[in-house]
């Protein structure tokens, strides 16, 4: 409790600092304002931040919301509080992006051969734009790094089509063949090579 305390008293300044330079000042604020997963997943986070705007009468899109890079046991919940904080007109961003604690700094800390992509983001990839930039440039980051890319989750020609493009090192999924024992496997494989 303590965090959520801590940064609810620091929403609550920024709000009150944000109205005093608008009435001595004349002039309107856009504040970043760090807040924990801790605070961000607990449930009226969303109506308490957009309570304390009210009572300041602090537009919500002064507002950016900062959060770190979270656990993936987090990402839907925390998905649905984003979108809940964009509906109500608060910004979000993503904070030290590429810092030494992020996912993408495992390009530089870590000894790798290969990284493999989450089979979420080649779902869709064919009719969503964001996806296959995503993939794009995380195969391109790779190449810079000589780390060879890996995806699973292929299924389609289409998705095997555009990988191939992306020129994917590895490719994965039931557009080969499904998941089998190690039995059905060698007779796979010896129907393959005959």
């Amino acid at each position: 409790g303590k965090i959520v305390d801590l940064d609810r008293h620091i929403f609550r300044n920024v709000c009150r600092f944000i109205k005093l330079v608008r009435e001595n000042y004349g002039t309107e604020l856009q504040v970043c304002v760090n807040t924990s997963i801790v605070s961000m997943l607990k449930n009226s986070f969303v109506e308490d931040y957009a309570a304390i705007c009210d009572q300041y009468d602090v537009k919500r899109d002064q507002i950016i919301i900062e959060f770190r890079e979270v656990l993936e046991k987090d990402s839907d919940k925390l998905a649905s509080v984003i979108e809940a904080l964009n509906k109500c007109g608060f910004l979000c961003s993503l904070a030290n992006f590429g810092g030494k604690c992020s996912i993408s700094a495992s390009f530089q800390c870590f000894p790798l051969a290969m990284f493999k992509l989450d089979k979420d983001l080649v779902k869709n990839v064919v009719n969503a734009q964001n996806q296959h930039t995503i993939l794009k440039n995380a195969f391109e980051m790779a190449k810079v790094f000589a780390i060879q890319t890996g995806i699973k989750g292929v299924d389609t020609k289409e998705q095997l089509s555009l990988l191939s493009l992306c020129k994917c090192d590895c490719i994965q999924g039931a557009i080969f063949a499904k998941s089998m024992a190690q039995g059905d496997f060698l007779q796979w494989l010896s129907a393959q090579i005959n």
